[in-house]
């Protein structure tokens, strides 16, 4: 288990050789260490916010355009990563936070449309919301279609660049 956080050779380097101060290897083995503790750090960022919320049952005073846009914000950071085939420690807290906004966005609409119905032709905020949500929706899933369809896209524009 040790050896996939820090590879096969650190793992030979530190466990089998004793070679505890090889250079390289406590150069990968700390990066990997910090990489592994920001995405750990990175799950307490919007918690306060998420706790706060929940016990007051209350958004007043939040824009919903601000949840939206991180959302979109981290969104494309991800998708990237993954495809690049690049390991979770390096782009995992953007997939935390994402999450994290991800759930800020439904109780803001759980706690603000608890109040109104919206009615087919709704009016003023009801009908700016009810927008919001819908442009929400197309956007996430748009990007989960190119997440998944078109992988090929990211590796056929390196081999363009050569």
């Amino acid at each position: 288990m040790i050896s996939y956080f820090i590879g096969d050779t650190c793992y030979r380097t530190f466990f089998i050789d004793g070679s505890l101060m090889d250079i390289p290897c406590l150069k990968y083995s700390i990066s990997k260490a910090l990489g592994y503790g920001i995405v750990i750090g990175s799950g307490i960022m919007k918690l306060p916010q998420i706790l706060k919320i929940i016990f007051s049952r209350d958004v007043t005073g939040l824009n919903a355009m601000s949840f939206y846009m991180e959302c979109v914000a981290f969104l494309p950071s991800i998708i990237y990563n993954y495809l690049k085939g690049y390991p979770i420690s390096t782009y995992g807290e953007n997939v935390i936070i994402l999450f994290q906004n991800m759930l800020l966005v439904v109780l803001y609409w759980m706690y603000s449309f608890h109040r109104t119905v919206i009615p087919s032709f709704a009016k003023g905020e009801a009908r700016k919301s009810f927008l919001h949500v819908l442009c929400v929706l197309v956007a996430f899933m748009v990007l989960t279609v190119a997440l998944f369809y078109c992988p090929e896209r990211v590796s056929a524009k390196e081999a363009c660049d050569d």
